[in-house]
């Protein structure tokens, strides 16, 4: 039975455990556990979604998820966001919801150097706190050539990528010639995500779904994966990758 909890912040809790090791038996220690809530989200006064994430950057959440789903394309579309403990209330100006996402996007063609995704990679991996005490939370990060622009941690995947394209939309950011960092793996609903917003250039710390590779190639889209120390794999798009002379 877990005796003491203490909420450190909106995002850990700090609970009492009983930890067991081979050889030396439980002990009683302190270890740290992310918050999840679930939300509730009304646009217009109807029912879109419920869902269920670390309670931060919530507004930048929805937004983002509005505009992957085709729902806005931009944020002079909504009038206000309402957030009201476990019910977020969104009003556009508009009177109905764009029919979807827009599957005609044309990226810009860039190309980005080797060792400079080593180097995105590595300090993309450092930026979370939340990662590092809790093991409990994917991180996404856009980024340019040179460096991390936004990064955000939420206990799912697809969470954390809205909300970065959020943040992208409030602050007006272009995304053609970004990269979108990921923690966790590459799946075909990561890809899908990373298109409708933009993107042509994925690159991942872990592995790449085979669903992955095919709409990154359907799409022309550059897809990393496994970008760990001195390596990584180039699955699609190689040529947007270059060596420095």
């Amino acid at each position: 039975m877990l005796e003491k909890e203490q909420y450190l912040d909106n995002k850990t809790i700090c609970r009492t455990i009983k930890r067991y090791r081979r050889g030396k038996g439980l002990k009683e220690e302190e270890d740290y556990i992310i918050c999840e809530n679930g939300y509730k989200v009304w646009v217009d006064n109807h029912f879109y979604g419920s869902f269920y994430c670390t309670p931060e950057y919530l507004e930048e959440l929805v937004i983002g998820n509005l505009a992957i789903n085709g729902k806005i394309k931009n944020c002079r579309e909504i009038n206000d966001i309402i957030i009201n403990n476990d019910e977020i209330k969104v009003f556009l100006n508009n009177s109905s919801f764009i029919p979807g996402p827009d599957n005609n996007r044309k990226g810009a063609d860039f190309f980005v150097y080797a060792e400079d995704i080593l180097g995105l990679m590595e300090k993309h991996l450092q930026i979370s706190e939340l990662h590092k005490m809790t093991g409990a939370v994917h991180v996404m990060s856009i980024a340019d050539k040179d460096s991390i622009l936004v990064t955000r941690e939420d206990v799912g995947r697809h969470n954390a990528v809205d909300k970065v394209y959020g943040y992208c939309l409030q602050k007006g950011i272009s995304l053609e010639d970004k990269l979108l960092l990921s923690s966790g793996r590459i799946t075909h609903e990561i890809c899908y995500k990373a298109f409708n917003m933009g993107l042509k250039f994925l690159v991942s710390r872990a592995a790449v779904t085979s669903m992955a590779v095919e709409f990154a190639l359907a799409h022309d889209m550059t897809v990393i994966g496994f970008t760990r120390e001195e390596r990584f794999n180039i699955y699609t798009g190689t040529r947007r990758v270059k060596l420095k002379n």
